[in-house]
């Protein structure tokens, strides 16, 4: 079977990504990418068919070997990605370029500390969503418990107290979790400040919960 040239190749799987066979046309070009790392004919197809496909953190990947081809996008992923690599051989192997490397590329190389945060970005983003749709909904929970205490208290019933004090926990729950899992992510990131400050409202709000005693006339007692 005779070997079937570059453009034949690259032809090859522009008809199958143009048929909505992303996949199979990625893994193609990527098996000649990366054995013939000096042949640019399959680096550019792949950033192109990334770019199509809404990947700019690929489109930039495979189209570093021309610099000026990226858009803004694509250059500020190519450096956020870059951040995680200390040497050049780890840009080389991630980039699957032979040779010298564009001097674009590793002049962002990044420190421990920048290699450290963006190993701990999705765990931080993960405790800032949960810490905020915590918060939502539990403020609008404390919102409707405050209504409850205000009607109550209108009306002169005698529950007021209990619902009082049931809206107090409800309150210092709210702080207390959304604090501590707010405090947790903000740590992961290494801004201590904000961190250290949510930490020691949360951790204020949960000991006075522990003291809270809603069977008692007195929330504290």
């Amino acid at each position: 079977m005779p070997t079937r040239t570059t453009r034949e190749i690259v032809d090859a799987a522009r008809a199958r990504f143009d048929d909505g066979e992303h996949r199979a046309a990625w893994d193609s070009l990527l098996v000649h990418a990366r054995r013939h790392p000096d042949e640019r004919a399959y680096r550019d197809a792949l950033s192109e068919f990334y770019r199509r496909a809404g990947n700019p953190d690929q489109a930039a990947r495979w189209g570093a070997h021309d610099l000026a081809s990226l858009d803004a996008r694509e250059r500020h992923a190519l450096r956020r990605s870059l951040l995680q690599f200390e040497t050049e051989e780890e840009v080389r192997d991630y980039l699957a370029l032979s040779g010298g490397l564009p001097p674009e590329t590793t002049e962002h190389l990044g420190s421990p500390r920048q290699q450290r945060l963006i190993r701990w970005e999705p765990t931080s983003e993960l405790l800032f969503g949960i810490a905020g749709i915590g918060a939502v909904f539990g403020g609008l929970f404390v919102l409707i418990m405050l209504v409850c205490v205000v009607v109550t208290a209108f009306t002169g019933d005698p529950e007021t107290q209990s619902v009082a004090q049931v809206f107090v926990s409800v309150a210092l729950s709210v702080v207390a979790g959304a604090g501590a899992l707010a405090s947790a992510g903000y740590l992961l990131s290494e801004r201590w400040w904000r961190g250290g400050l949510l930490g020691v409202v949360a951790v204020a709000a949960a000991v006075v919960l522990a003291q809270t005693d809603i069977t008692s006339p007195l929330p504290f007692g």
